[in-house]
């Protein structure tokens, strides 16, 4: 891209014609990155995301730029950045809605099972897994907690979670499968 060669050589014009045009589109990105994660977003801040983005080009003497041009990815580096700060700006101001508490299952009442499944079935099932798939199946299926709350009530790291609910599922799959076919 010529323009990048131009800016990276320090033409101002140039850099101020790549904001000028190339701005609506980082707005536009933000505002469906955030629509595609269910997250409303007004335009002022879909313009703080787009500026953002060109403080991020800008900085460590425009590494970025740089990068760019020797692989001639300008596009998806675009793309990566807003969606990084979409990312960087939800975390920052999501809010959790906690449940009430008498809405809370007590902690002695076993989890209600769905329609139409034998709560025996179901805890028979669950029984055959360890101590810690189950307590993590029943957490975050039967409670709704997110990773982070299991996190704090059971100490288990949240970037574990995920990979032991997938083998746990899969364990439990499994069982009921070989139940099926005997």
């Amino acid at each position: 891209m010529q323009e990048l060669d131009a800016i990276l050589e320090g033409d101002e014009d140039a850099w101020n014609r790549l904001v000028q045009d190339t701005t609506p589109l980082l707005r536009g990105l933000a505002s469906r990155t955030f629509s595609k994660y269910g997250f409303s977003a007004d335009q002022a801040t879909c313009e703080d995301i787009a500026s953002q983005v060109w403080i991020n080009l800008l900085a460590n003497d425009r590494k970025l730029l740089h990068t760019c041009r020797d692989q001639q990815a300008w596009t998806p580096m675009l793309y990566t950045l807003v969606r990084n700060r979409c990312i960087d700006h939800m975390r920052k101001t999501r809010t959790v809605m906690l449940p009430e508490e008498d809405h809370l299952p007590e902690p002695d009442q076993p989890p209600t099972p769905a329609p139409g499944l034998h709560k025996e079935w179901i805890q028979g099932h669950l029984n055959r897994l360890s101590e810690r798939e189950r307590i993590l199946i029943e957490l975050f299926f039967l409670q709704d907690l997110t990773y982070r709350d299991i996190e704090q009530t059971t100490g288990i790291p949240s970037n574990s979670i995920g990979p032991t609910l997938k083998r746990a599922l899969k364990r439990l799959r499994k069982q009921i499968e070989q139940e099926d076919s005997a």
